[in-house]
């Protein structure tokens, strides 16, 4: 492999630190517990005033306490459309599972608004950790801002209860510690991601692919002559494993369930 095939390690390589600056931590939980706060009174106070849907919240909730009793995630409502016997026929959102069982201690529509709003809340923290090392405080944490306070954030929040509400927790997680090249650790949220959505493996494709092209441009095709490499061959692994998890879970969702 030659120089010419290997970018030179970028900005993000080069000017890396680790960790949460003591000094936003205190304005990061803040944005945090106030985007947390604003979100489940205005969720809990449609869900009195009969403006939620069997949708959005009925199904998770009825899923979530039906797996405690005997029948895993049945939720009425695909039953009745579509004749399915599991809510794991219409989504691979094996998350639920273990979710259920302290569902059993917390049943009820603010389990799900608090989950939801904290979930979202705390992907700041990775998206923070990513953005520290590109951008000044006061830019960065503008963008924080905006990021809570977006509509399609926002409007999700507000509509009663969505699992895609995990999804840039999990992203951010994995971007960050992939660009830490801690690649065990970010095995973590990317196992979580393909257990909350069937779509997550594709997000996973393409962060992998960004870090491919950042790292080795256009040679990151030239597998035959790339592969020895180790640092690409993780993330050729890597690219795979995303391939073979979607697999995976779609065989489980359309055949094996």
């Amino acid at each position: 492999m030659s120089k010419s095939e290997v970018k030179p390690d970028s900005f993000m390589a080069r000017n890396s630190t680790s960790g949460l600056r003591h000094s936003d931590a205190y304005l990061l939980a803040f944005l945090i517990s106030a985007f947390t706060f604003v979100t489940v009174i205005v969720s809990y106070l449609r869900y009195f005033s009969f403006l939620t849907l069997n949708w959005d919240l009925g199904i998770p909730m009825q899923a979530l306490w039906s797996t405690t009793h005997g029948y895993v995630l049945w939720e009425t409502a695909d039953y009745t459309f579509f004749g399915v016997h599991s809510y794991l026929e219409i989504h691979s959102t094996y998350i639920a599972l273990p979710l259920a069982f302290i569902y059993k201690f917390m049943s009820g529509p603010l389990f799900f608004f608090v989950f939801q709003s904290v979930a979202i809340g705390v992907s700041t923290i990775p998206l923070y950790c990513i953005g520290k090392e590109h951008l000044k405080k006061s830019h960065l944490f503008l963008m924080i801002i905006l990021y809570l306070t977006n509509f399609l954030i926002v409007s999700a929040t507000f509509w009663d209860f969505h699992w895609e509400s995990l999804i840039p927790l999990e992203t951010f997680s994995m971007f960050y510690l992939l660009q830490k090249k801690k690649y065990v650790l970010s095995l973590i949220p990317f196992f979580i991601g393909v257990s909350t959505l069937e779509v997550f493996p594709f997000l996973a494709l393409g962060i992998i692919l960004y870090f491919a092209y950042e790292k080795y441009g256009n040679a990151m095709i030239k597998i035959h002559r790339m592969y020895s490499n180790p640092e690409y061959g993780t993330l050729l692994a890597y690219f795979a494993l995303s391939i073979f998890a979607y697999v995976f879970i779609r065989t489980l969702q359309y055949i094996v369930i």
